[in-house]
């Protein structure tokens, strides 16, 4: 499906921002902190996010720098419920040739942008490199079951449309067929991988044939190489 095609590279650009977003940031902290002093400072009062949907509150706090002069800084970084209280001492790091620029020493107030930049960065990339990954594997077990495995003629049992899964607006049809092992009698059913467009009209035998793995029937790829990869336009228009 090509809209499952797209969110995937939209997933990986997404992690690729945030990733990037990320090591930007870790980099701008790490240089902050190798030039920055320490000084005690006090929360003042709090103050709410930018934004006035925001619930996050960040600190206000004020300190004096080594020349002796009275600095008041609004942290980067608020929270909710407030991570600190107002008159609360905490611990500042500053650069003495912009100390309005001032942060306050815990790791949340320091890294907290990082760690969840990355973090998501991090879920966007398993979501969007699963979804490269796994059709790869699947097809990679595909093929060396249809080369290595024991080919079965299975039974066609019926074609079923999986309203429940909905890509693009569509939902796709699986084909399901039964085989009953000679060996011990066990009935085994087989789903074929999605199909999307109704393959009914298509199927012209009863028999599908079916490759599995060897002593292992639950390994298994349905063969459809009798179906084409769209449907006809002619037979489209009959449903």
């Amino acid at each position: 499906m090509k809209a499952a095609g797209y969110i995937k590279y939209i997933l990986v650009l997404m992690s690729a921002g945030f990733l990037t977003f990320a090591a930007i940031n870790w980099q701008d902290t790490r240089s902050f902190i190798a030039k920055a002093y320490r000084a005690k400072g006090t929360v003042v009062n709090m103050v709410h996010g930018r934004s006035k949907k925001s619930k996050a509150v960040r600190p206000v706090v004020h300190f004096t720098d080594r020349s002796g002069r009275t600095i008041v800084f609004i942290s980067q970084t608020g929270s909710d419920p407030p991570a600190f209280a107002k008159g609360e001492t905490v611990n500042v790091l500053y650069q003495p040739e912009i100390p309005e620029n001032a942060r306050i020493d815990t790791l949340f107030q320091l890294w907290g942008l990082t760690i969840l930049s990355g973090i998501t960065g991090g879920i966007f990339f398993l979501a969007g490199g699963g979804m490269f990954v796994i059709p790869m594997m699947k097809k990679r077990q595909e093929n060396y079951l249809k080369q290595n495995g024991t080919a079965i003629e299975t039974r066609l049992h019926a074609v079923i449309h999986r309203t429940s899964v909905r890509v693009g607006g569509k939902s796709p049809y699986q084909i399901l067929s039964e085989w009953v092992n000679p060996a011990n009698g066990k009935l085994h059913v087989f789903k074929s991988r999605n199909i999307w467009y109704d393959p009914s009209l298509m199927i012209m035998t009863e028999k599908i044939r079916v490759f599995i793995k060897k002593n292992d029937p639950k390994k298994y790829v349905v063969d459809l190489s009798f179906l084409p990869d769209k449907p006809d336009q002619d037979m489209g228009h009959n449903h």
